[in-house]
């Protein structure tokens, strides 16, 4: 059996043929660096009667599983101290402007 790191899956919405000029050759990039590894791809184009709320009707979209290689000597290390990984995430970079936010207005509240 092959060794397989971190897995995470990705859904990203577009129009037209951007996926093919801007997003492929980005996601070619990361691969050849040997940062993520993109284990399945699947395009898909959502009609109106589709029953996938998270992507708007009439859009195209990819949904890509990466593997994050670079996991590997963390996963390893993690494992030679006897832990064991809980739980982890993608933080977007909305949900962090919004964190953000969040912060800046609670330290606002608590100087006044």
């Amino acid at each position: 059996m092959m060794d397989i790191g971190s897995l995470e899956y990705v859904v990203i919405s577009f129009e037209d043929d951007q996926f093919a000029h801007e997003i492929l050759p980005e996601l070619n990039a990361i691969q050849e660096k040997g940062l993520i590894r993109v284990v399945d791809l699947l395009f898909v184009i959502k009609d109106t009667d589709r029953l996938a709320e998270e992507i708007p009707p009439g859009t195209s979209a990819v949904i890509i599983l990466l593997e994050h290689t670079w996991a590997f000597g963390l996963a390893e290390a993690v494992r030679r101290a006897g832990g064991k990984l809980f739980t982890g995430g993608l933080v977007t970079p909305e949900a962090l402007t919004q964190v953000r936010a969040e912060l800046a207005a609670a330290k606002e509240e608590n100087n006044a």
